[in-house]
């Protein structure tokens, strides 16, 4: 048997020995070790039915796919991100997909569809703050289409944290698991007042899984939620380790922006100062290691959209 459940027959290769060594690379006996590229390619030209293989290699997850996209953008007063400065920013707001070991995870769900209504409750108390800006084709649910990826598919949704444009999509992956971190669900629950967090975005009857602490979302440690509190009670940031080795780090809003990380500056509102510096100083030593970090609203890192939006591949590759 093949790695992934493939037969010596698929491939015509018996007689030798084959497995996967921890760089991805598949080895035939010998000297022989082939990449997944290159195995598909094989595929395609000596297998009688070359689409259903391609399509069942990655149905296999030999390649983790990491895909991401704004689902909204929001306009307001930079000095509500990093204490002390003055103008306007138009941020993006991320989400991110990832497929592996068979199973699908979102992480994090951008602005609710109904901010798209200026006459929505929803947008209404919003305005006076922020200028949200959802066009057509960026929520989640649309996002996921683009991807090929019907919504109601998604085993899994993590969220960073509960506030209102990281939770406003949520529903339109309703079949997904929530994964949270304890002591931030039970926070958002407690404001029923809507001081921090928004109540209308909390599903209670939704299926939870509660986390009290760092989760191996697959149990390989290719994904790994990471405990991050201080912008909020139970914050939580995502660790993924990509094909090539490379560590890629979605902050969320444990870092807004890249300047805020090189100047340590914090926003002026956050649940734990002390907590978010440490955290701060954690994304400095995990980043001088060699992880690249996807902060949580950073313009530069992200297309302007709606006239230059895009999906943007993170890691893997295409089949």
């Amino acid at each position: 048997m093949l790695a992934g459940g493939w037969t010596d027959r698929d491939l015509g290769c018996g007689d030798v020995r084959r497995y996967v060594d921890a760089a991805g690379l598949l080895h035939f006996g010998g000297s022989v070790a082939l990449t997944v590229e290159t195995f598909t390619a094989l595929a395609h030209k000596y297998t009688k039915q070359p689409d259903l293989f391609a399509v069942s290699i990655r149905a296999k997850n030999l390649v983790m796919r990491v895909r991401g996209f704004c689902c909204g953008w929001l306009t307001a007063d930079i000095g509500g991100l990093i204490e002390g400065e003055s103008g306007r920013i138009r941020a993006p707001i991320p989400a991110y997909l990832i497929e592996h070991a068979g199973s699908t995870l979102v992480f994090d769900a951008g602005l609710h569809p109904d901010v798209r209504d200026v006459h929505s409750a929803r947008h209404r108390s919003l305005a006076p703050d922020f200028d949200c800006d959802l066009p057509k084709g960026t929520d989640l649910s649309e996002r996921l289409e683009a991807c090929d990826v019907d919504p109601a598919s998604i085993e899994l949704l993590a969220l960073s944290h509960l506030h209102f444009d990281h939770t406003g999509g949520s529903g339109l992956v309703g079949n997904a698991e929530l994964v949270i971190q304890r002591t931030e669900w039970l926070a958002a629950v407690a404001d029923v007042d809507g001081q921090t967090y928004m109540p209308a975005d909390l599903d209670i009857e939704r299926s939870l899984h509660l986390l009290d602490g760092e989760w191996d979302v697959f149990g390989d440690g290719r994904v790994r939620l990471l405990p991050t509190a201080g912008h909020t009670a139970g914050h939580q940031s995502l660790l993924v380790r990509t094909d090539d080795g490379g560590e890629l780090l979605l902050c969320g809003d444990a870092c807004y922006l890249r300047r805020s990380l090189q100047t340590l500056a914090l926003p002026p509102h956050a649940f734990d100062r002390d907590a978010q510096l440490e955290v701060f100083e954690r994304l400095r030593r995990l980043e001088s290691a060699g992880a690249r970090l996807l902060f949580g609203h950073d313009p530069e890192q992200w297309p302007d959209g709606p006239d230059d939006d895009r999906l943007v591949e993170l890691s893997g590759a295409v089949l």
